[in-house]
This record gives C-alpha cells, structure tokens and sequence, in this order.
C-alpha cells in the first residue's frame, strides 16, 4: 500500500499549499484557482492547469473534486448570515466557505488545513469564526475553537522560517466522526510562533536578495529619490536637534501648514469646526503633530522650502513619513513601503508582508524595488519557481496573494504531532502520518516545481472530459476566465473578430474572412465539420464543440453569422486558448526550411511581427516598416552583428545580406524569400527568423514571450499601427459610413477621427500579433480599454493642429490629450499599469459648413429627429478631415509613477463638464473627472515609452 496521502488544493493560487504538502510528501489529486493569471503560474510550476471556479465543482448540482486524504484551502474571508443561534452550514450558505464545507460533508478527508488573514479572528468576524467552528464539528470534525497564528519570520530558517512578517491564522481539523465533538469539547490549537513568548529569529535580509540588481525596472525613480533623501535629511536634522528616537506618531507634513497663522489650541479648535466628526484617533495625531511643529518650526520650515515639499514634485501622500525603523541611522538604511497613506519605514532585518498591490518593498541600502524573484524566496518558493515571462505586477500581486510555504510546512508538521492517536485509527490518517514524519527536516529540502511523476500524474482539470458530462453539468463548468468577469472583451467589428479568431488558433494570414475563420476554428478544435455548410450551420456546430450557448435568431442572419455570433464564438475560444485545451491550424513551414525539428517554430502572421521578433531575440532597437510595408536593412545588419559577428556576410544589398544570413544559419533561400525593389518577403523573414531561433535554442518563442517588457511592446505596436495606416486624410464622410456599417459608436459624434482610430486600430493591433495566453483585464466600471498582448492599452486619438484650408492658415492646439476616467485608470495602474498608444494629427476645418450639413442630416435619417444641442447651444465647427502625424506610446508602470507623472504635469486630473441636455430640456447628467496628458510634458518626462513621426507610403 502506498504510503504517499493525497490532497486537494482549493483557492490554489500560484501553489504555496501545493509546494508544502508535496514536501511532506503528499500528491496533489485536485487543485482549482479561478484567476487565470495565477492558474496559468501555477501549471507552469506544477504541471497541474488548475483554472475553474469551486462554486460550480462543489454544488448541490454536482460534486467534481475526488476524494482525497487532505482538504488545504486558503480561502477569501466573508461575512455570513446571522440567522439567530450558530446554525452552522445553513449561515455559511452563499459564501465560499460553504462551498468548501461541501466538499468536507461529501469526502470526509482525514484533515483539513485552512488558513486566512488574521482579521478572521479578530472582533470583527466572531460570528464568522464561530460559524466555522460549528461547521466542522457538525460534520464530525475534531477541531479547536481557538486559531493558530503563523508568521513566517518566527520560524527558523530550518523549518521554511523567512524574513517576512506576515500573521495568518491557521486552523487545523481531524475527522472523527463521533458526537462529542458537538459538546463544545475540542483540543488546543497547534502552537501560534507569534505573540507573547514568541522567540524572535536573527534574519539577514541580505541572504535572501539577489546580488547586483540593475535592471532599471526595480531601480528608483528621480522623483522617488527626492522623497525619500528629503525625509531622510528631516530625520537626520530632527535626531540633531533633538536626540533620541523618531517620533513613533504618523508624521504629517501638511498639518503643519495649520499652525502657520494660529497657535496649537486654535488650530485644533477650527479643525474640529471643520470636521464636526473628526476621529479621536485623528485628533490624537494632529496634536501630536501640532506639538512638534511647534517645537520645531525654526528648522522645518527651511527643510520644506530646501526640497520644495509643498511643491508639484511632492504629492500628497508623499508628504507623510510613518517611522517605524526605531533606532535606524537613515532613512536609507531601512526597508520603505511606499503606502497610500504615506512612506513608511522599518528595520532592514525583515520586510512587511507583501500585499496584492502596488507596494513593493523599496531595500533603502541598495535604493531599489525587492524583484518578483526576492518576494518569491521570501515566500519560501524555490528559486526553480518561474513566473516565466508575466509582467512583474501579476507576479507581485500573486505573491500578496499567497501563502508562505514555510507556515504551511509548519502547521501540517503540528497538527500531525498533536493528533497523531486520532490519525493512526484510519488508514488514511495512517498514511499522512507516516509521509509527514518520513519526510525531511525542511521545506526547502524537497519542494521543486515541475509536474508530477508519469506513473502518478492525478488529472488535471482539463483532462476531466466535459463530453462524459450531462448537457446541464458541461454549462455550469464553463471556465470562469471569462463569464462576467472584465477579462473577455467582444470584438466592435466583424474584422476584429476574425483576426482575434485567427490570432488564437494560429491560421495562416492567407484568404481571411468570416468563413476562413470558421475553417480555423473547425480545425484547431480537430472537429469533422463540412466546409460546404452554410456558415450558420458551421456557427452551430462550433458553439456545440466549445460550450457556447447559441441563439440562431441572435447569432445568424440567413446563412451568415453575424457579429454577435463571432464573439459568442470568439469567447468560447478565448477560454479553450486559456487553458490550453484549444489546438493550433498545422501551418506549413516555408519550404526554405527542410529536415526533421521544426514543428516548434511559430511563423510570424505579419512582417512587423516578424521584424520585432528578429530585434527582440537579440535585444537589437525597435523596428519599423517603411513605405510599402517594406523592413529596414537595420533588422538585417543588426541581427549579423550580434549573432553572426564573425561571418563573411555580403552586406551589398538587402536581398544578398538576407540570402547571406539565411547560409550561415544552415537554412534555405529561394525566390519566394524576396521579391523585387529590394524587399524580403514574410517568408524570407520567417526563414531567418527560424535559423536565429535555432542558433539561440530558442525555438517556438512567440511575441508575447519577447515583448514582455511594457516599452517594447509599445514599441511594438506603434510600429504596427503605423504600418496600418498611410498619411493620407481620413475623409470625414467615408469613416462616418464605415462606423455606422459596423454599428459602431462614433459616428454621430464630432470627433469621429478618435472612434476611427480606436476600432480600426484594434483591428490592426490583432492581425499584427498573435494573443498571449496570458489573460489581461481590460474592463474596470464602465471603462473598457482597448486592446492588450501582455499588457493593456488605450487608443487615443489627438488633434495637434487645425487646418483652415479656405483661409490658408494652421492653428496650432494645446499639446493636450484627453484620457480615461480617473478612477478605471488609476485602478488598472495599480493592479496592473498602463499604456496610452497616442496618434497625434492635422485636422482638415470644415470651414464652408458642408460636412456639418451633411452630418446632421445623417444624424437625423438614423434616429428620425434633429440631434439636441450642446450645453452651450452652439455647435462647433466639425472636422472634414484628419491627417496622422505622429504616434507615440506612453506607459504607467504602477501608482507611484502614476502620482509622479500627476506631480510633475505630466498628467492632471480635469473635470469634463455635463453630458449634452435631455430631450426634456433639463441639463445633463456630470461627467466623471478624466485624466489629462501634456503630451509635450510626457514627451520628455517619466512615460514615453515611444514614438515614431509618419513617413509617406
């Protein structure tokens, strides 16, 4: 019999529990986790997909996790009923843990290990601990009413201890099975390692750091720099003037503007008239703060005027210091939080415990940003765990949204020892005893990502088949990635969605439409599907084959499927993509490449794709195509020197320095790699970048695997987006009509020429490059931006000068970009940044007012009525034509760049007024505040990431 337990891993994350429990010698039979960012992370390192939702797979419908020896979950804290008494399972009802507790009362495993925020103790969550409780003993589960709490930085080093202050409460169950444990009898808690008696360990932050960080992305920014060396010179003055330690209050320098006319007492006094409500709490700082103005107020205020604090270079919640670092020589000496609701310093020795957002410890001695690597050892993950090529705020959010590895370790080992009689009695309990005690001294001794053994390999997720599943099952397990979540965004026309279609199933550029793009489906989905069928028909079919509910009436006309059928089928196969469960279209690979090992390589779709794809393998500058989509001799030149330096290459023209390249990388050259005026067809593009590929051992890599730096793909996509289009003027009336065939919004509106842009952008952005099976959010509230590879990205389209060609002159605008709403932006920046891909142009005047004549009546032919004025009852004068000029990309890492770009003026916040008057003659309902880019300010500040003046084609 084996002597190995199984356990299921609910809540999964990137695998915290999975990395403890396998050390302890335990098999993961089950794991679900319902981000797809983080599922994605965690088959990378477990070789279990994992992606799903525990609300479909524990059901009063259905019960899909198997039976197992352990139950882990760290599970989201939720408030229950209060029904009156402690009914248990009936108050957890609509909460998550009562889908857990489904699992318990239908399996029984032997123990349950759960873990949460310590505020589930707190007195906040009483009725929700109790509720807990009285759920497990009610299912005959011998349980203590009091939690354990676990911090990783109280555990030694040998026991998966690190450097890392992070409390979670801990609660370990065995089954038993008998009455007695609804007496209100149950054993101690495991030992917590945190509170009074704890023994502290002596950590060297040091050990766990990566040597020699360089990478700009983790170094300071200037601005970060300024405030930081300005708090630090006001604790050096302070410790000068008044010896002793750093006040322990908050420390707030924008209270002190406060006393610069009234004393202390008066101060407080007109505060509290202000603020009738005022916290005590509050009230205890101010005057605290007050004091110590007051005290020193002779130097203060020339450390303020020295560093500008009071100045744009100084945002508000940079203007607080929290000094918790006691005795610590400099503010540069400690380890910073920069928190919303100041900086906030600590001792060197251990960091705060790292959270899912942007606030990432700042290691004041080497003025830097802990990496995705140092959070991972500090949550006791091996340096094998790989984040592969995920933008660092995913990795950073996951991390704050893990469990240490070492506590978990820690925990099972306790709860083994302290219930080791009750588990011997079954032989599951025997099995988890006998594995943990086998198992070595240490976490860190064994846990190594990778799948499991072949022999042993439980299924994963996908390969439970939905086919074996009744109808009513198969719908209630479609993946959540997607279902009413902000991930999938329909596509706004009939050529986006065909190109996403094509993006994801990996079709040749070749014969693009709305059939091809149902043939790519059937294949990639290995179905038998005639292609003589009518389009509707083969509509139908694929929806049955991906889980998608089908509305003949709404998603075909005739024999066509319309739009809405595309994106019906376009968010089936976005999900299938996602967990890897939908095939690639065998592509043919150009005939130049002959011989066995190629099945890896990914043709580029597009010849930009192909050409960034050639500059990224090297880290040559970005590319771009020039007129007639042609590429530069550079990504030829560039490519020789860093991968064929010593090679006699014959550099006379393109064609020859191609062909030149193609023999020194042992691939083929034919007629079909070139054509005539000097240009390299995409298939001599795809030869090249196949040998380059092979030389580097990097075959199969794709864009998204290149591009996960946020500049070069924005590089990469400006590039695109300007080889879409040619500098010749939009004419109004044309792209007017072309919005309102793809009932696209936009065209009723005076500024057409930015909906243009945005639509028909994303539909070049998706046959530029094929997607990332990274899912990125893109919706947040009524916002939705408009495209995304690895990261996401807004289009936005900006009038730099006006041309008044009757009167023969130009009038040049404010340099001002007009953005998003304030609040979806600042949200997306800090789960994720964000990038702005800006087209600057002229704008023809419709001087004589023909286009606004036309305008309104076509305005009126599609509602039937005259359109309402504006607010000023005036009408502008509208725009003719618009002619591209420039295209730039702007990048917003995270909020700290953000609130420095709003510093320096950059960026500002601006309120936009009302919406136009109601038919019923009252005002306008207030438009949300949007941010504001000076776009001359950004040219040369902190977010160009780049920028490319239009060339003629």
């Amino acid at each position: 019999m084996s002597r190995q337990f199984t356990f299921v891993d609910l809540f999964a994350g990137i695998g915290g529990f999975h990395a403890a429990l396998t050390a302890l010698g335990g098999q993961c039979a089950y794991a679900i986790e319902i981000d797809a960012n983080a599922a994605a992370i965690y088959e990378r390192n477990w070789g279990l997909n994992p992606l799903g939702d525990i609300t479909y797979d524990a059901s009063d419908a259905q019960m899909v996790v198997p039976p197992h020896d352990v139950l882990a979950a760290g599970f989201p804290c939720q408030p229950f009923s209060k029904t009156g008494g402690n009914r248990g399972m009936d108050e957890a009802r609509g909460t998550l843990f009562w889908n857990i507790m489904k699992v318990v009362e239908t399996h029984k495993p032997a123990v349950v290990l759960l873990e949460n925020v310590r505020n589930l103790i707190g007195p906040r969550h009483v009725h929700e601990w109790h509720t807990i409780i009285a759920s497990l003993r009610g299912a005959g589960y011998w349980v203590s009413d009091r939690p354990a709490v676990i911090s990783p930085h109280c555990l030694s080093p040998g026991r998966g201890g690190r450097p890392q202050v992070r409390e979670r409460a801990f609660l370990t169950a065995t089954y038993v099975g008998g009455q007695d444990v609804l007496d209100g009898l149950g054993p101690d808690p495991i030992p917590s390692n945190v509170g009074p008696g704890a023994r502290g360990i002596e950590w060297r932050l040091t050990d766990y750091l990566v040597p020699d960080v360089q990478d700009p992305r983790y170094q300071l920014t200037e601005m970060e720099s300024h405030w930081i060396s300005a708090w630090d010179d006001w604790v050096r003055s302070y410790r000068a003037r008044n010896g002793g330690r750093i006040p322990g209050f908050p420390i707030w320098a924008d209270s002190w503007l406060d006393l610069r006319n009234d004393d202390v007492d008066a101060a407080l006094a007109r505060l509290k008239e202000l603020e009738p409500g005022l916290p005590e709490w509050k009230a205890s700082n101010l005057a605290k703060n007050y004091d110590l103005y007051s005290a020193n107020r002779h130097w203060i205020d020339g450390w303020a005027r020295r560093w500008s604090v009071y100045g744009e270079r100084f945002p508000a919640s940079r203007r607080k210091l929290e000094w918790q670092a006691q005795d610590t020589a400099s503010l540069w000496d400690t380890v910073m939080h920069m928190r919303p609701s100041g900086i906030r310093a600590k001792p060197p020795t251990y960091v705060p415990a790292l959270v899912a957002i942007t606030q990432t410890s700042i290691y004041g001695p080497q003025r830097r940003r802990l990496t995705p690597r140092e959070g991972a050892r500090l949550m006791g993950f091996a340096d094998s765990f790989t984040f592969g090529s995920q933008r660092d705020s995913a990795s950073y959010k996951q991390l704050g949204n893990a469990v240490s590895v070492g506590a978990v370790w820690h925990a099972m080992r306790e709860h083994v020892d302290r219930d080791a009689d009750l588990l011997r009695r079954t032989p599951e309990g025997s099995r988890i005893l006998d594995s943990v005690r086998a198992a070595p001294g240490s976490p860190d001794h064994q846990h190594q990502p990778g799948p499991p053994p072949a022999a042993s390999t439980p299924p994963s997720r996908r390969d439970i088949s939905s086919t074996a599943m009744p109808a009513a099952v198969r719908r209630s397990r479609r993946d959540p990635a997607f279902r009413d979540t902000p991930y999938f965004v329909p596509a706004g026309t009939t050529g986006e969605a065909t190109a996403r279609i094509f993006g994801l199933t990996g079709a040749p550029p070749a014969g693009r439409g709305e059939k091809r793009a149902l043939v790519a489906l059937r294949d990639a989905l290995g179905l038998d599907v005639d292609v003589v069928r009518t389009n509707a028909v083969m509509g139908q079919q694929l929806a049955h084959a991906l889980d998608v509910d089908w509305d003949p009436d709404a998603h075909t006309i005739k024999n066509k499927v319309t739009l809405a059928g595309l994106n019906a089928l376009l968010e089936g196969a976005s999900q299938a993509y996602q967990r890897r469960a939908l095939g690639r279209v065998p592509q043919v690979p150009p005939t130049t490449l002959t011989g066995a090992g190629w099945s890896a390589f990914e043709p580029a779709v597009s010849k930009i794709e192909a050409v960034t794809r050639i500059a990224r393998l090297t880290s040559a500058p970005p590319e771009w195509l020039g007129p007639g989509s042609k590429e530069h001799k550079s990504v030829l030149l560039n490519l020789a020197d860093a991968l064929l330096p010593e090679a006699r290459l014959d550099r006379s023209s393109k064609t020859r320095l191609g062909r030149s390249i193609a023999e020194a990388l042992d691939v083929g050259w034919n007629d079909t790699c070139y054509s005539t005026g000097e240009t390299i067809s995409l298939i001599g593009l795809n030869t090249i970048l196949a040998g380059a590929e092979r030389r580097l051992d990097r075959l199969g890599t794709t864009a998204a695997d290149l591009l996960a730096d946020p500049a070069a793909e924005g590089a990469a996509l400006a590039a695109a987006l300007h080889d879409g289009w040619s500098a010749a003027t939009w004419d109004a009336r044309e792209t007017v009509e072309w919005l309102r065939d793809n009932n696209l919004r936009g065209a009723n509106d005076n500024e057409w020429q930015g909906w243009f842009f945005e639509a028909r952008g994303r539909e070049l952005l998706n046959a530029a490059f094929p997607p990332s099976r990274q899912a990125v959010r893109l919706q947040y509230g009524r916002t939705t931006f408009d495209y995304s590879l690895n990261h996401p990205w807004d289009l936005k389209a900006h009038t730099e000068v006006k041309v008044f060609a009757d009167s023969r002159r130009e009038q040049v605008e404010r340099p001002v970009a007009i953005l998003n709403d304030v609040s979806a932006v600042r949200e997306c920046v800090s789960e994720q940044g964000l990038g702005f891909l800006v087209l600057s142009g002229s704008a023809v005047m419709d001087e004589s007012g023909e286009f606004v004549r036309w305008h309104r009546s076509f305005k009126a032919q599609g509602s039937g009525r005259l359109p309402a004025l504006s607010n000023s009852g005036q009408s502008r004068q509208r725009k003719s034509g618009f002619t591209p000029l420039r295209l730039e990309a702007f990048w917003v890492a995270d909020t700290l760049r953000l609130d420095e770009a709003v510093a320096s003026g950059q960026l500002a916040a601006r309120p936009q007024g009302r919406q136009a008057p109601k038919g019923d003659g009252s005002e306008g309902s207030a438009r949300e505040d949007k941010f504001h880019m000076n776009l001359e300010r950004a040219r040369t500040g902190s977010i160009l990431a780049s920028g490319r003046q239009w060339t003629a084609k």
